[in-house]
């Protein structure tokens, strides 16, 4: 979601665009169960740029700022220009709580289920844990070794998924995450006195920061939301218009056939 800084870190949020021709490409790494959504959709309001994942699930192929990955845990890959892309951040997460949400998960496609609906019953997610908990521990391991080892200090970040939604410390870590993207070529974040706003809407489901002054009219209104439904804008009626209404369809088809594509695969690799 294509962020605009206002007036006193106040912030709009509308839709990202493609990058321009040259922009570098970060990899966006993850262990599942660690926000990869959530993370998803802060760059693209960060940035106001395209995001893509290691399967290319929206089509979006290299035209991004960032492509989110689980490799080298069973369910992520590397991209066909993985030799390009020279930087990564990564978000990490106790594994007490990264594993078991990988599992619902798992459950919810399982059952056809929509995503983040419900938590699975205990004696399921005891029956799994049993059965995968010491191979997705050893996959965790590798996972960190893995992207330690790949980069640099200088061309790596790593964030935790339990700094970025602190009520306290979760705008300052977002600043770290909009300035090491902004290091890249081609990447301009929003103004870092907006950032705590951006992170309120897209992590926190709070209403924006704006300025004092009359109200926005209905098109300028900022929006957003964590993993979850995020408002859009609107035309001057105050409804969303019919391309605004297309846009909204499509992103939430590229997204549900994202998560399912992916919980086919999580499906697979533990069965």
């Amino acid at each position: 979601r294509l962020s605009v800084a206002l007036p006193d870190g106040g912030c709009q949020i509308t839709w990202p665009e493609k990058p321009a021709p040259g922009t570098a490409v970060t990899y966006a790494a993850s262990y599942p169960g660690c926000g990869a959504r959530m993370t998803w959709n802060l760059v693209e309001a960060l940035t106001g740029l395209w995001t893509g994942d290691d399967w290319n699930n929206n089509g979006r192929g290299r035209d991004v700022v960032t492509v989110k990955t689980h490799y080298p845990q069973s369910n992520g890959i590397l991209v066909d220009f993985d030799d390009d892309i020279k930087r990564a951040f990564v978000v990490v997460r106790n594994p007490l709580k990264s594993i078991p949400s990988f599992f619902n998960h798992i459950f919810e496609m399982r059952n056809h289920l929509p995503v983040h609906s419900q938590r699975a019953p205990v004696d399921e997610w005891v029956k799994w844990r049993d059965h995968y908990l010491d191979i997705e521990i050893d996959e965790y391991k590798k996972f960190m070794f893995y992207w330690m080892d790949r980069y640099t200090p200088e061309n790596r970040l790593v964030i935790t998924y339990e700094g970025l939604t602190d009520d306290l410390i979760g705008g300052e870590v977002t600043k770290s995450l909009a300035r090491f993207l902004g290091e890249a070529e081609g990447v301009n974040p929003i103004a870092e006195e907006s950032v705590p706003c951006v992170w309120g809407v897209v992590v926190k489901n709070k209403q924006p920061t704006l300025p004092p002054g009359p109200a926005p009219k209905p098109d300028q209104a900022a929006a957003g939301g964590a993993e979850a439904e995020q408002q859009k804008p609107q035309s001057h009626d105050g409804q969303p218009s019919a391309d605004q209404q297309a846009m909204e369809q499509q992103q939430m088809q590229e997204q549900q056939e994202s998560e399912q594509q992916q919980g086919m695969q999580e499906q697979q690799a533990m069965e």
